[in-house]
C-alpha cells in the first residue's frame, strides 16, 4: 500500500459492468430531518439538532428502479438485499437499521425511519455518540453466483451504497482512531513501538471535511484495550492525549500549508472546513486566529497549554494519580 495513496479516491474504480443504474439509483437518497432534506455526504448539525434524531431515509424512487437496476447488471433481484445500516463515528459498532431482498412482488418503501428503537445492544453505542454517527444505504449481492467475466458473484458484494454522516457543530477532535498495524508504520516508516500517528493530507485546505483529510492512528491492541471501557479514568486519559494530538496536528498541518500555498487564513473558502476548524477553536482557547497560528509556529509548548486547559487535562491526571495511591 502506497502512502500517498490513502483516502484520496472520490470514487472506487471496480471491474465491473452495469453498475451505473444502481449507483445513480443510490445517489437519489436522501437524509430527512423534520422539513429538511440532506443529500448524502457529511451533515453538521447543532448538537441539540443531533440528539432530537427523528430522522429517516427518503427513497425518491420506483421499485421498479430497483428491478431494473439488478437486472442491468446482470442480477435476479432476489439475490440483491437492500440494507440500512448505521455507525458509531468513535467506536467500531455497528446496527441494522432495515433489510430486504428485493423482488418483483414486494415493495421498498418510500421513507425509512432511523430511530433507536430497535432492541439492540449496540443501538445505543451508535444513535449515541456525541461524535455523531454515520448512516449507509446498500445495494449488497446476498448469495455467491457461477462467476462471470466483469459480473458481480461473491457474496457480500455491494453494487452500490451511499452514506450520511452526521456530526456535531462543536465536533472538533472527535475522529475515530482506526488500528495501527506494523504493516502501516512500516508504510509510514515509524518506529517499531510507536503508540499513534496522525496522517494528514495535502487537500487539507480544499476540503469540506477535515475527517476526509486526516486519518487518526492508534496502536491497534491499545484501541481493541480502549473500547473495552472507555469511562475508565486511563482511556479517559488517552482519550484526552489523543484529542490533543489531534487538535495540534490539524492546526500544524492548516498552518504548513497556508505557509506552503502562500495564502493567509482569510483566502480560504468559507465552505472550507479548516476555516471552521480555525473559528471554533479560536472561540474555544480565546484566541484570536492570528494569535492560535502564531503560536503554532512560534510557542507550540504554549498552545499545548491552552489545550490542556480547554480539555482539563491537571483535574484528569490528578484523579488518575489519586486512584493509584
Amino acid at each position: 500500500m502506497s502512502v500517498n495513496l490513502l483516502r484520496t479516491e472520490s470514487r472506487v474504480i471496480r471491474p465491473f459492468k452495469g453498475l451505473n443504474a444502481a449507483s445513480n439509483l443510490l445517489d437519489r437518497v436522501q437524509l430527512k430531518q423534520g422539513q429538511k432534506f440532506f443529500s448524502p455526504g457529511t451533515i453538521i448539525l447543532p448538537f441539540i439538532k443531533l440528539k432530537e434524531q427523528h430522522f429517516s431515509l427518503v427513497l425518491d424512487t420506483e421499485h421498479d428502479d430497483f428491478i431494473s437496476a439488478c437486472k442491468q447488471a446482470g442480477l435476479n433481484p432476489d439475490h440483491v438485499t437492500f440494507y440500512v445500516f448505521a455507525n458509531s463515528r468513535t467506536l467500531r459498532k455497528s446496527t441494522l437499521i432495515f433489510e430486504m431482498a428485493l423482488n418483483e412482488a414486494r415493495k421498498v418503501p418510500k421513507e425509512i425511519a432511523i430511530e433507536d428503537t430497535y432492541g439492540d445492544e449496540l443501538s445505543r453505542y451508535v444513535f449515541h455518540d456525541s461524535a455523531g454517527f454515520q448512516v449507509v444505504a446498500a445495494l449488497v449481492l446476498n448469495q455467491n453466483l457461477q462467476p462471470k467475466p466483469l459480473e458481480i458473484h461473491k457474496v457480500g458484494t455491494f453494487l452500490a451504497k451511499t452514506s450520511f454522516v452526521l456530526k456535531p457543530e462543536e465536533d472538533l477532535s472527535s475522529f475515530a482512531p482506526e488500528p495501527l498495524t506494523d504493516i502501516l508504520r512500516a508504510d509510514f516508516k515509524l518506529p517499531k513501538s510507536c503508540m499513534s500517528y496522525i496522517y494528514i493530507q495535502e487537500t487539507i485546505l480544499n476540503t469540506e471535511d477535515l475527517s476526509e483529510s486526516i486519518t487518526v492512528y492508534l496502536d491497534s491492541e491499545i484501541l481493541n484495550l480502549l473500547l473495552i471501557d472507555e469511562s475508565d479514568q486511563v482511556s479517559k486519559h488517552l482519550q484526552v492525549a489523543l484529542a490533543i494530538q489531534t487538535l495540534e496536528a490539524l492546526l500544524m498541518g492548516i498552518s504548513r500549508a497556508l505557509e506552503k500555498d502562500g495564502l493567509e487564513y482569510s483566502d480560504l473558502s468559507e465552505n472550507s472546513g479548516s476555516i471552521s476548524f480555525l473559528q471554533k477553536l479560536s472561540g474555544d482557547l480565546r484566541l484570536s486566529i492570528e494569535e492560535l497560528l502564531s503560536l503554532c509556529q512560534s510557542d507550540p509548548s504554549k498552545l499545548r497549554s491552552q489545550l490542556e486547559d480547554k480539555f482539563k487535562v491537571q483535574t484528569l491526571v490528578e484523579q488518575l494519580l489519586k486512584r493509584g495511591q
